[in-house]
């Protein structure tokens, strides 16, 4: 017969398990923070109404990047003017170049139309559905949300049962992400098109539109996934001469002066959010790269 000999635990010992439940997360976001800091870069900015910003504010904090972002189709035209008074954060997160050669599906880049306006963004049907290569990279960055504490919560706080399909994996999969498809329960695409160079890049917005049921805190916000012709996008691998391309992800939040700080512009809030981009831009990434396929 087995038997085992209990000792009473020591102090350390219980210090130690009351610490385990903390010091785990710890220890796995800072794996997952290196992993990140690895595959992408990342910019951020703030633009404050001119009667109240200070001097520095219109300065973007950068860890790669020193331009603003093109302005999303769909950012709403009060928001976009230049007298605006609403106060205007955005995140973009840059993967790594890319080699094409890598890529599971061939890069198209051949959209010669230019983008839509703000004004009918959110209405237009394109002529052509999205590329694959950006299809599939949204399908696997939206995948891979899905199983987020966030996006459980959301879940968790909807009724719809139509709605809260949208989680799933097969609908997601089967998602061409064109405009009016909705994901992850609260994000609807509104744009599908080319970005600021309708020659190298190709990109999807998608909007915040909370359901009825839904009676969470709903940000104004939307979300760009682009793919960027390296060349046209830096950074850029100087070394190689091969055309290479970069997965981008931006956060786009908006808010009126009297009210409280938006999420990426709070220093933990901001941590945190662009290291859960850089998880889900390097899970796209890791979705579209492999064998090419010899069907198109």
């Amino acid at each position: 017969m087995a038997f085992a000999i209990h000792f009473p635990p020591s102090r350390c010992t219980t210090l130690a398990l009351a610490l385990l439940p903390v010091a785990i997360p710890a220890v796995y976001l800072l794996y997952l923070s290196r992993v990140v800091s690895k595959n992408t870069q990342s910019s951020s900015g703030c633009r404050i109404p001119r009667k109240t910003q200070p001097s520095s504010s219109a300065t973007p904090s950068s860890s790669s990047e020193s331009t603003t972002p093109w302005n999303p189709v769909t950012l709403p035209e009060d928001v976009r003017a230049d007298d605006s008074q609403w106060i205007l954060a955005y995140e973009r997160v840059v993967s790594h170049p890319i080699p094409t050669s890598s890529l599971s599906v061939a890069v198209p880049f051949t959209t010669t139309n230019p983008p839509a306006t703000p004004a009918t963004a959110s209405t237009a049907t394109p002529a052509d559905p999205p590329d694959d290569l950006l299809r599939d990279y949204s399908r696997a960055t939206q995948a891979a949300f899905s199983w987020t504490p966030q996006a459980l919560l959301i879940r968790s706080s909807i009724r719809e049962p139509h709605v809260r399909r949208t989680f799933d994996a097969d609908w997601i999969a089967n998602r061409a992400f064109a405009p009016g498809d909705l994901v992850n329960g609260v994000y609807r695409v509104a744009y599908r098109g080319p970005g600021r160079d309708p020659s190298a890049s190709d990109r999807v917005e998608l909007v915040l539109e909370a359901p009825p049921s839904y009676r969470g805190p709903v940000p104004r916000a939307l979300i760009v996934s682009e793919v960027v012709e390296a060349s046209a996008s830096p950074p850029r691998d100087e070394a190689s001469d091969e055309q290479q391309v970069v997965f981008v992800n931006e956060t786009w939040m908006w808010r009126r002066q009297n009210e409280k700080p938006v999420l990426i512009e709070t220093p933990a809030g901001k941590w945190l959010h662009t290291l859960l981009a850089g998880w889900l831009v390097t899970k796209g990434v890791q979705a579209v790269v492999g064998d090419r396929r010899t069907s198109q």
